[in-house]
């Protein structure tokens, strides 16, 4: 029972490879909304099981935030192949967040040898608020959403950024940026 946190969190992994499949394939109309609501059910389930029952592991952690990157990469996959014109208005901000990222992720790498697993209360934040700007954009095709979700990553991948300055060493499950300096 103990892995029933991993075996959820393999869901979004799965959903986020189909999803990739799917929207590679051209299929007329794909079942992306099915595919991303499992994804996101995952999301909340896996860390309120794991949490509630204190069965957290380093490697659910680490599955946990290579799933959810999985997850939002083939989200983005799939709104610029089916939603090209809305993803053109928001490049900047596309091109910002992915360097954003890919700096946090080189800087935990650099200083703690492993890729980050914060899982900050901000973070979580941002993730409920871009499973259901996702859906609203899915529906609607605004771009001032999809230009929200952009946003909320970049700050996220800031506070990814910082709370990797301010550990020591290498840690999982920080609260915030406060926590981290209080380490």
């Amino acid at each position: 029972m103990h892995n029933l946190p991993n075996i959820i969190t393999s869901f979004r992994l799965v959903a986020a490879v189909l999803l990739v499949l799917v929207t590679l394939s051209c299929s007329p109309k794909p079942p992306f909304l099915p595919l991303f609501i499992t994804a996101a059910v995952s999301d909340m389930l896996d860390g309120l099981i794991a949490r509630r029952f204190n069965w957290c592991t380093e490697f659910g952690a680490q599955l946990d935030s290579v799933s959810d990157l999985s997850l939002y990469g083939a989200v983005f996959l799939f709104f610029l192949f089916n939603t090209a014109e809305e993803m053109r208005q928001c490049l900047p901000l596309l091109i910002t967040g992915g360097a954003v990222q890919l700096l946090h992720w080189r800087l935990c790498v650099m200083k703690h040898g492993q890729f980050p697993s914060y899982h900050s209360t901000f973070s979580r934040v941002c993730a409920y608020s871009m499973f259901f700007g996702t859906i609203a954009f899915w529906f609607t095709h605004i771009t001032y959403i999809l230009g929200s979700m952009l946003i909320a990553w970049i700050a996220c991948s800031a506070e990814g950024i910082a709370i990797t300055m301010l550990l020591r060493a290498p840690k999982q499950n920080v609260s915030s940026i406060r926590a981290a300096m209080q380490n």
